[in-house]
């Protein structure tokens, strides 16, 4: 039992007790209404932990009412059911043993918060994780070049090679490895090569009902699921993954691989088709920002970043789209240390190289909106 003195602020804006929170308290009392604060740590059941502080205003009832009267006896009652963001009265939130680039707990995985301790060789990488946890495959690995800026614990060393699962269907010998410094993604002999392992985890504890990125066909001119989707209005992918929706005539004309500008859109739509021919990085460029789509207009397409043209194949068995001619890609995004190069991917087989921007390859244009 708690005797608080009388502090009657009004009545504020909340339609439900999910938000009662010091943003829809009475105009100008945000800082003096009376509330409890339980600070604690949350465990999921598969072992996710999570320090959590809820806070919770008081008042005559669990909305809007934000006044305590005097020779009054209130009594609340709480029940700890979770930790959706969608809940604003959770106003602290820090994992503690794992790495979520969502805003709303709905990644397609978890990312261990470390890597191995040391190099190993790909047989070791695949029995190194502990139970529940595992090395991630080609995509997922990928995926954590694409959304690095909302993860953590990735240092700048000179070795920053991560082993997948993934072995090269082609060749056995071979398995896919990503360096998390440029988003170089090859094959390589499994036994001639010693890189880190980070582990991930893809239990369903998703929390807004749908996980991040995902694929849909509203919005899309074709007709086809060929929207992908990294943030929308219920959250996704933190801010810092996510780049301003861009035109041909906007889109930065000069980046690297390593600055902000190589990001994803919230979301965009994948041209139905290729350009005509395979051309230079150049022309790549002036050719998206003619090229048209039911609907659509000349300047609303554009080339790809690295991280969109990644996310499009990691994303591809999901869309509507095929790639006829599943060979070199461009994207928009320059080679910062070879400033003659650009950044291509392979869509036969999945890998993320830089090459002359005089060299011809194929593009797929897409558009923000």
């Amino acid at each position: 039992m708690w005797y608080l003195p009388e502090n009657a602020r009004g009545m504020g804006t909340a339609s439900d007790q999910f938000h009662k929170t010091a943003e829809t308290a009475p105009a100008g009392q945000d800082k003096y209404c009376t509330y409890v604060e339980v600070s604690g740590i949350y465990n999921t059941p598969i072992g996710l932990t999570t320090d959590v502080t809820y806070t919770i205003f008081l008042g005559a009832n669990n909305t809007d009412d934000y006044n305590l009267r005097r020779n009054t006896h209130y009594t609340v009652n709480t029940t700890i059911k979770g930790q959706s963001r969608s809940d604003t009265r959770i106003t602290t939130r820090t994992p503690k043993n794992y790495w979520d680039y969502t805003d709303n707990d709905s990644p397609m995985f978890v990312a261990s918060l470390r890597d191995s301790d040391n190099p190993m060789y790909w047989d070791a990488a695949q029995t190194y994780c502990a139970p529940g946890w595992r090395t991630p495959t080609h995509e997922e690995m990928m995926s954590m070049w694409i959304f690095k800026n909302g993860l953590g614990g990735f240092p700048a060393k000179d070795l920053c090679t991560y082993w997948t699962s993934s072995e090269d269907p082609g060749s056995p010998i071979y398995a896919w490895r990503v360096n998390m410094l440029d988003g170089t993604t090859d094959g390589f002999i499994k036994t001639n090569g010693s890189y880190y392992v980070r582990c991930i985890r893809s239990d369903n504890y998703v929390q807004s009902g749908v996980r991040y990125p995902y694929v849909t066909s509203a919005g899309s001119t074709s007709g086809q699921a060929s929207v992908i989707v990294s943030r929308d209005d219920a959250g996704g992918a933190k801010s810092a993954c996510i780049h301003p929706n861009w035109t041909a005539s906007t889109m930065p004309a000069d980046y690297s691989e390593n600055v902000a500008a190589n990001t994803v859109s919230a979301r965009f739509e994948v041209a139905a088709a290729d350009l005509p021919e395979q051309m230079a990085w150049a022309d790549a460029l002036t050719g998206c920002a003619g090229y048209t789509q039911a609907g659509t207009s000349a300047g609303d397409w554009r080339v790809p970043t690295q991280r969109e043209l990644m996310l499009i194949w990691v994303m591809l068995p999901s869309t509507g789209l095929s790639f006829e001619t599943p060979l070199w890609y461009w994207s928009s995004t320059r080679s910062s240390y070879k400033l003659d190069n650009a950044w291509g991917h392979s869509f036969l087989g999945g890998a993320m190289i830089s090459y002359k921007k005089i060299f011809a390859a194929y593009v797929r244009c897409v558009r923000d909106f």
